[in-house]
């Protein structure tokens, strides 16, 4: 009593009455600290409980009967219906009447325990009635108050039409715009607006002159999905939306689906500033940071002992050595394989998919000692199963992703993409491991694990499954792991996860370059009668040694062997070789310009043109370049080393991309072109070119 009576801080008032509510009966209790004891008891949640008969008596107290705030904190003191004692001591009829009068005692009365929710929306209802505006101000003060499911159910009871006055009067309030609390608010109710509304309240912040309401804005940008901040990009009149591209170009961005759709929305606008920003936009490559990996928990890592008997031993006696890493989950199995020579070794490849080793790493080492061959695959899945098959806790999503034919594996993968924010980040983390024997594999595993989740608990598969997963996997249906990401992404459109029009034109750009097995699981969403002949596809790449042997080498002659090889990636090697070899390396490779279509893999030799700079090897190649003795393919990768040179033989290539031939020309040709002619030249040349990504850009 002395306390509150002699100091002033709100802190310690509130403290000593949450501690000692009957401080508020003491005679010299000033009323003037009311406020600061009803802020207290709801801060510190009411740490003393009183009976029925203590609570009514402090509720007849005059200071307490005068105040709505402080008498719904001293409600809060009793453990049974608060808001019915509440009536009861005061009487339906004047809390109404208060809060028709004033917004005070409605924050205590939200923040109070749940006990009936009834009475609240009754009382709302009856104000509803009365004054629209009253309803509306109290309202907006519950969504700050409540969180969780508690706020989902109430905005929920809110009528559509009058959401969008609640949340602009929510926004009115004085509170910070990186309060945690209004991003509570949008992400819970930016999917229950409707486009009419949302337009209507990204105008009003847009519009206001300070800088809250843009910024707030940016938070509601940021909760709303990406086909509705697409739609109030086409709803905004040109002016807030001018005032949106300032914000959307500031030093932070929307999430980059969000940015796609609002760029695609104002790259239709005639509007100077706002049609260039969405074309510029829409065009940028997508940069974004990878979620980090869950770790795979080891049981115990290799010794020093274990790891050399591993790197040294004979080939024969690998199953001995790598026991204890085919035992247990352990570490340092990567760094042990590493010193061995590149074998094809199911036994090495099994243990390193059990291991708890950085993926990465584990990624690197596969593709040291795996093979992409059927025997091989068979071979490695066999001893998978006879060993690891009943690893169903903490192991490598490589090793359940492997062992996707046992149901407890696929749950298994299921948890860990479940501990990543979305399947798409698993995903992007398949795509940036080492090579792509391992990726490959991880998208697969995913493939299975969603297809089967489809079937099996779809309530699962909902909550992985959504929009940016199906344009990740519609713009990769013709990569590495094509055939995986057409079953995922065919999965999704069969369970109206996605509609197929959103996927369509994507689909129909990339099916061009997709395999024949990816296309078997596209043609269930979109036709692709006419696409060309699907690309030859090297399924395995040549062996590390061979690589070497070419790097290694200096003799002309055996180089121009390798620039025979039916492997572009040796041809490569060897073209680089001769090159350093100067002059006579480059007429070297002048010399087989004359009979290019006879090489299995000729296109690297072409490209290596520009960087010659031997004149008597130039002038084959352009005297071959202003003739007619070549496929229209090789024609066109001539000319495009010979234009990097300063050479203008732009209309050339461009005739080449027009004849009708086989179909050889890729994306990245056309990708090329652009870079070199622009995309107008480019279209106007080529819209009648007989080539999928001729035509198709081009038109």
């Amino acid at each position: 009593v002395a306390l509150t009576a002699q100091r002033t801080s709100t802190m310690l008032v509130g403290a000593c009455c949450a501690l000692e509510p009957r401080v508020l009966a003491r005679p010299g209790f000033p009323p003037a600290h009311a406020e600061a004891a009803a802020a207290g008891l709801l801060r510190f949640k009411w740490p003393v409980r009183l009976l029925v008969s203590q609570v009514i008596r402090l509720l007849a107290l005059p200071h307490v009967r005068e105040d709505l705030a402080l008498a719904t904190a001293v409600v809060g003191l009793y453990s049974g219906a608060r808001l019915k004692l509440l009536v009861k001591a005061f009487g339906e009829p004047a809390i109404i009447e208060s809060l028709l009068a004033s917004d005070r005692g409605w924050d205590e009365i939200c923040r109070l325990p749940v006990d009936s929710k009834a009475l609240e929306l009754a009382w709302l209802a009856r104000i509803e009635a009365l004054r629209i505006d009253r309803y509306i101000a109290l309202v907006a003060i519950t969504l700050l108050a409540l969180h969780g499911k508690r706020l989902e159910q109430f905005i929920d009871t809110i009528p559509r039409r009058h959401r969008e006055a609640v949340f602009l009067a929510m926004i009115a309030r004085d509170f910070a715009a990186d309060d945690p609390r209004l991003a509570a608010v949008c992400r819970t109710i930016a999917s229950r607006l409707d486009r009419t509304a949302l337009a209507a309240i990204f105008t009003a912040l847009l519009g206001d002159p300070t800088d809250r309401g843009p910024t707030i804005a940016m938070v509601l940008a940021r909760a709303v999905d990406a086909k509705q901040i697409g739609a109030v990009g086409r709803a905004l009149a040109d002016e807030p939306a001018t005032r949106f591209v300032a914000l959307l170009d500031g030093p932070d961005p929307l999430p980059r689906d969000r940015e796609l759709a609002i760029a695609a929305a104002f790259a239709e606008r005639d509007h100077p500033i706002i049609g260039a920003w969405g074309k510029k936009v829409g065009a940028l490559p997508v940069q974004e940071l990878r979620a980090a990996l869950p770790s795979v928990r080891p049981m115990r890592a290799l010794d020093e002992r274990e790891k050399l008997k591993i790197a040294t031993c004979a080939e024969g006696g690998l199953d001995v050595a790598l026991e204890p890493a085919l035992a247990a989950s352990v570490t340092g199995l990567c760094e042990a394989v590493a010193k061995r020579a590149t074998i094809v070794s199911p036994m090495i490849c099994a243990a390193l998919l059990g291991c708890a080793d950085p993926m990465k790493d584990v990624a690197r080492e596969l593709e040291r000692f795996a093979s992409t061959t059927r025997a091989f695959e068979n071979e490695l899945d066999c001893l998978l199963g006879e060993i690891f098959r009943r690893a169903e806790g903490d192991a490598s999503p490589f090793l359940h992703a492997r062992l996707f034919r046992w149901e407890a594996h696929n749950f298994a993968l299921a948890r860990w993409l479940e501990k990543l924010p979305t399947v798409v980040d698993a995903l992007e983390l398949a795509d940036a491991l080492p090579g792509e024997l391992a990726g490959r594999w991880l998208w697969a595993g995913i493939a299975e694990v969603l297809v089967f989740l489809r079937y099996r608990d779809p309530e699962r598969f909902r909550k992985l499954a959504d929009e940016p997963l199906a344009l990740y996997c519609a713009n990769r249906v013709d990569g590495y792991a094509g055939v995986h990401a057409g079953r995922i992404l065919v999965a999704l459109v069969e369970a109206k996860v996605v509609h197929a029009s959103l996927v369509k034109t994507i689909v129909l750009d990339r099916a061009a370059d997709a395999d024949v097995l990816t296309r078997e699981f596209l043609v269930r969403i979109a036709r692709l009668d006419g696409m060309p002949e699907p690309p030859k596809v090297e399924r395995s790449a040549p062996s590390p040694e061979l690589l070497d042997e070419v790097r290694r080498c200096t003799d002309p002659e055996k180089l121009l062997e390798y620039c025979e090889h039916t492997r572009r990636t040796v041809v490569q090697e060897a073209a680089l070789q001769l090159l350093l070899l100067g002059e006579p390396g480059q007429l070297l490779l002048a010399g087989l310009l004359p009979r290019i279509a006879s090489l299995a893999a000729p296109v690297p030799i072409l490209t290596s043109i520009e960087l010659w700079d031997s004149e008597p090897a130039l002038a084959n190649a352009r005297a071959l370049a202003g003739g007619t003795a070549l496929a229209p393919e090789w024609q066109f990768h001539l000319c495009m080393s010979l234009i990097k040179r300063g050479d203008d033989l732009l209309d050339r290539a461009l005739g080449a991309a027009r004849t009708r031939s086989d179909a050889w020309f890729r994306r990245r040709d056309w990708e090329k072109l652009v870079e070199l002619a622009g995309e107008d030249r480019c279209a106007i040349a080529l819209a009648d070119s007989p080539h999928h990504h001729a035509y198709q850009p081009a038109v």
